[in-house]
């Protein structure tokens, strides 16, 4: 299940048998890009919930933090209370990442020759673009699932 703390707090709250049956269940979870949650209200939240959800289960829940930015391992630990066992794994980048920062004006058409340029002519294979809003991310998507590379 993907949800958001948000989303976890309303159910566990919630009074359907199944939800609450599939929660007891629940015995590991992941904290993807966590670095955007240490020390702040959403991540406070995401560490109550985890309590919550430990009292309802009886057990300790097996927290996952993934991260490809975090430098302070340690804080990640300290913050969603790991479990003294825990253990970290990190791996350091040894290639150039090339980095761009462009400015669409006509989405519908800039973004596909964009992507097929960046694909046919550079062979880049992996392509991350960043967007300022999920609006935005779902409408760029859309554009993109409509022209496949």
């Amino acid at each position: 299940m993907l949800t958001t703390p948000e989303s976890l707090d309303v159910m566990l709250g919630s009074s359907n048998s199944d939800l609450k049956a599939f929660l007891f269940r629940v015995k590991i979870v992941i904290i993807d890009e966590v670095h955007s949650l240490i020390h702040q209200y959403r991540g406070r939240h995401l560490v109550y919930l985890f309590i919550r959800l430990e009292r309802k289960t009886g057990l300790p829940l097996q927290k996952i933090a993934m991260s490809a930015t975090i430098s302070q391992v340690d804080a990640v630990i300290e913050f969603f209370e790991f479990q003294n066992s825990a253990q970290s794994v990190m791996a350091s980048v040894k290639r150039n990442i090339s980095a761009r920062l462009l400015h669409i004006k006509k989405e519908k058409t800039e973004i596909p020759a964009l992507l097929n340029d960046l694909y046919d002519t550079w062979q880049y294979r992996k392509i991350l673009i960043f967007v300022n809003s999920r609006v935005a991310c779902d409408r760029l998507f859309g554009i993109g699932s409509r022209h496949p590379l």
